[in-house]
């Protein structure tokens, strides 16, 4: 049997008596502290979110897919997860099934714990100003099969700053600007096999290695 929760002055004594400057400054409490089962256990105008049964402002939207976050604040049927070491928690979808996730580049195999959640849908092939997908200091790329990925995706990388020009050294896809991808040690033009028309007039399309696919498009990069 679930105990009632107390009123909203009760919990907000309970809250600065336990813990402190985590319940926030002034006369409410910080976001994410308060237990709830509906709206009611909440102060006025804040909500009760189902996915994490806890009190947030009623005008704070939830992060989107792929936008930083902290647990509890993304929407229903997402996680905010550190799915990759060394890279900020962001909101992922939580799937069975590639049908599961939004977007025609998405895919369900990002793996934590015993859930898969998806990648964010984004275009590796976009350059500024083009909208690729990806938030500030994150680049669209392809992550290749490892301990958290079951088969290669495309998802959004944490960038390296400072970013390499296109033709300049590197020692990863991470150093490279939007739409680009390290290719024998420089950023390069980043390509669809088969389809030429990213690369300059002396350029080919040439396959990478080790090579990036999705289910449907091998990516290569514009070579001399």
């Amino acid at each position: 049997m679930r105990v009632s929760s107390p009123g909203p002055t009760a919990r907000l004594a309970l809250c600065l008596t336990l813990l402190g400057a985590a319940c926030g400054g002034g006369d409410e409490p910080a976001e994410g502290v308060i237990v709830c089962d509906s709206a009611t256990d909440c102060p006025a105008s804040w909500v009760c979110r189902s996915a994490d049964g806890r009190c947030w402002r009623g005008d704070d939207a939830a992060p989107g897919e792929g936008d930083a976050c902290f647990v509890g604040q993304c929407a229903e049927g997402s996680l905010c997860v550190m799915a990759f070491t060394g890279e900020a928690a962001v909101c992922r979808r939580i799937c069975e099934t590639r049908s599961d996730c939004p977007g025609g580049l998405s895919s369900c195999f990002i793996r934590v714990g015993d859930r898969f959640l998806c990648s964010v849908d984004c275009d590796p092939l976009a350059l500024p100003p083009a909208a690729s997908g990806c938030g500030a200091g994150s680049l669209c790329a392809v992550r290749h099969a490892g301990v958290e990925v079951a088969e290669p995706i495309i998802d959004c990388i944490a960038q390296i700053e400072p970013v390499a020009a296109s033709g300049a050294p590197c020692d990863g896809t991470a150093q490279c600007g939007a739409g680009h991808v390290c290719a024998g040690g420089v950023c390069r033009r980043r390509c669809v096999i088969g389809d030429g028309s990213a690369c300059g007039p002396a350029e080919t399309c040439d396959l990478l290695s080790p090579r990036e696919h999705d289910d449907s498009v091998e990516f290569g990069a514009c070579l001399p």
